[in-house]
């Protein structure tokens, strides 16, 4: 298991739940969520087949529920810069941490 003092971060989790008439469809958020972000690009294939960009990586305790198209909103303490980020994939890792991968929707 990663230690909780490892997840230093902090941020917002707000499902995605589908598109409705008028776009994106999303659940409830969920505040203060403990993870550890590292900004760094990687090049991914995500789902459907489609290359994508992922600009960064988050390292999440293994019972949080997370899937792709999910919104990930994190406020960088001391700078206070907002980024909004897009879930492309979340996997396990050997029940100790899911590793997710993430697309900038936004920000700096």
């Amino acid at each position: 298991m990663i230690p909780r003092s490892a997840l230093r971060h902090r941020i917002t989790h707000t499902p995605w739940e589908g598109s409705g008439a008028l776009g994106p469809v999303w659940g409830t958020p969920t505040y203060d969520v403990p993870v550890y972000i590292e900004p760094a690009f990687r090049t991914v294939v995500d789902a459907k087949g489609k290359t994508i960009t992922a600009t960064a990586t988050m390292l999440a305790l293994p019972d949080m529920v997370i899937a792709p198209e999910d919104r990930i909103t994190w406020v960088r303490p001391i700078t206070g810069i907002t980024t909004e980020y897009q879930v492309i994939d979340a996997q396990p890792i050997a029940g100790s941490h899911q590793e997710v991968l993430l697309t900038s929707l936004g920000g700096a």
